[in-house]
């Protein structure tokens, strides 16, 4: 059986497309440095980006394909960067082809 569940990856993320651009795109911000956000028990860096997106250590926020982003506009993250998960997301559009990924914000058991 595949870990984490392709299913459950797609419920996370909305769409297979999306899931994997940003397993990618983490993968490669993994391969260039950048640290973990979970503990895994592989060291390959799709595997590492899968895990993190299933255990909600990386929430995906659609970016509507319509929004103009200014150049002096500091609260939006420059595509492909990580970026604190402390932003609301954005309503997503169904025809929605752009994505940030952003890692979540630590939660405390209750």
């Amino acid at each position: 059986m595949i870990y984490p569940p392709i299913a459950e990856l797609v419920k996370k993320t909305g769409s297979r497309y999306i899931l994997v651009i940003e397993a990618a795109r983490r993968a490669r911000q993994l391969s260039a440095g950048a640290e973990p956000l979970c503990d895994c028990d592989s060291n390959k860096e799709v595997s590492i980006a899968t895990n993190e997106i299933y255990q909600d250590k990386l929430r995906i926020y659609m970016k509507s394909p319509s929004a103009t982003v200014s150049a002096s506009s500091a609260s939006v993250p420059e595509e492909g960067t990580v970026m604190p998960g402390n932003t609301e997301p954005e309503t997503a559009s169904a025809d929605t082809a752009e994505s940030i990924s952003q890692p979540a914000e630590p939660t405390e058991n209750l």
